[in-house]
């Protein structure tokens, strides 16, 4: 391994011992701040140094730690759903996951689940050699090149997602439909615990899923356009979807659809002709369509508008009736993921940037707000951090969030008195995964 350790770890060095004089130190105790830690490195920067007839090296190291962990993951063996339903050989729809916990302080303490699922497993087998009277456990590989006298026994100890299987799904809420492709024989579950305070800990008390008869036996989808240059400007998108039904099936009356809608206009075609939806709901983050009527066999078609700022985001469509939803299944692979190349060739992390150069707070009623628009690009999750300094760079005020996403200025400090008249500083900083990314405009304020 390279010194210092590259690549795919963000490291920080906690401790350089010299150990170069005679008497060589053989123990060493190192405290340190509670921190997140994944991986901890080691190396003997200078060799090995001989004493008496032996060597001093690195020998036994032990790690203690204080509270909880910041993360728990549990996964799940794969779970035959028909089986899990009293009804084994027959699919089943997975169609809502429920899951409680105890997580008072979120996002302090929080909790995560996800799914995936498939219709094949692999086996999971030891393979053993015989070594006198004992067993020694070998590879698949060197069991088979062994001589069949020194072949022990083939042990099966359980099973594993073979090919096939989807991806894990994005996060659940508390309750909501199965995100996860369905019907499948297969489903997996992973919860994670997650904690920021050492001192505390969310507890989780039980998953449950609710097992029904498929909509219809398949349904697969796929969006147009699928590469668009506009980020996150409103653009028009169609989703298509072709339900295959069998006899019995009961169809669906309903389709949602998980993407950042925008507009008050949805067209729908169901089997190629114009209809009027019964309803249609829209959120920031979905667009949910009542049918006329019931849909077994038919194609349906729902243009929309949406607002993309994530390169690499996925439509997600489900369909239902009753409370009842089945998730539509891309009908090839990328089928109903959105790419923007040029976000993936730009390195800017806030887009469409609108700042108020000048404004007036002195209670006329015009102009007395100093507005804060932009876009966060390529970053899910994170909150962007908002701020106003003088042309010294002492803190102002710290913003918040208001409205549609914008935010605004009053002209006044952080102890609610107006500011001095001049030249102040907006700094808007992003923090991702691989770093931190920041802009600045200014801002005058005239009375």
């Amino acid at each position: 391994m390279h010194w210092p350790p590259g690549g795919k770890y963000a490291y920080q060095p906690v401790a350089d011992v010299e150990n170069l004089e005679v008497p060589y130190q053989l123990r060493y105790n190192h405290t340190m701040e509670r921190r997140k830690v994944r991986h901890l490195f080691f190396r003997v920067a200078h060799g090995l140094y001989r004493w008496g007839r032996g060597e001093i090296k690195l020998f036994e190291v032990m790690i203690f730690g204080e509270g909880y962990p910041a993360e728990a993951v549990l996964t799940s063996q794969p779970v035959d759903l028909a089986k899990l339903a009293g009804s084994p050989g027959k699919e089943k729809l997975v169609s809502r996951l429920r899951w409680e916990a105890e997580q008072a302080l979120f996002p302090v303490t929080r909790v995560e689940v996800r799914t995936r699922s498939g219709d094949a497993l692999d086996t999971l087998k030891a393979y053993y050699k015989k070594i006198g009277g004992k067993l020694d456990e070998v590879t698949q590989e060197e069991y088979y090149r062994l001589k069949k006298f020194l072949r022990g026994p083939i042990e099966v100890r359980g099973f594993k997602p073979g090919e096939g299987w989807s991806r894990w799904s994005p996060v659940y809420p508390q309750l909501g439909p199965f995100l996860s492709p369905s019907p499948n024989k297969f489903a997996q579950f992973q919860v994670k615990l997650l904690t920021e305070d050492p001192n505390r800990a969310p507890m989780l008390r039980g998953l449950y899923v609710e097992l029904t008869n498929p909509l219809v036996r398949r349904i697969t989808g796929a969006v147009v356009p699928r590469e668009v240059r506009e980020v996150d400007r409103p653009l028009a998108y169609t989703y298509r979807m072709w339900p295959e039904a069998d006899p019995g099936d009961p169809g669906f009356d309903q389709v949602l659809i998980r993407a950042p809608v925008v507009g008050d206009t949805v067209r729908l075609e169901i089997n190629g002709r114009e209809e009027s939806p019964a309803f249609v709901e829209m959120g920031s983050d979905s667009l949910w369509i009542g049918l006329p009527m019931l849909v077994k066999g038919d194609s349906v078609l729902v243009r929309f508008k949406a607002k993309v700022a994530e390169n690499g985001i996925v439509f997600d469509a489900f369909v239902g009736t009753a409370g009842v939803w089945q998730r539509v299944d891309p009908s090839a692979p990328k089928a109903t993921l959105i790419f923007l190349p040029t976000l993936a060739e730009s390195q800017d992390l806030i887009g469409n940037l609108r700042v108020s150069s000048i404004f007036t707070p002195n209670g006329d009623g015009i102009n007395e707000e100093a507005e804060i628009v932009f876009s966060v690009l390529k970053v899910e999750g994170k909150e962007p951090e908002v701020a106003i300094y003088d042309v010294q760079g002492v803190l102002v005020q710290e913003l918040q969030k208001g409205e549609e996403g914008r935010y605004v200025w009053n002209g006044r400090d952080e102890s609610g008195d107006l500011v001095p008249p001049g030249v102040y500083l907006c700094r808007i900083r992003v923090d991702s995964d691989a770093r931190e990314y920041t802009v600045h405009r200014t801002v005058g304020v005239v009375y």
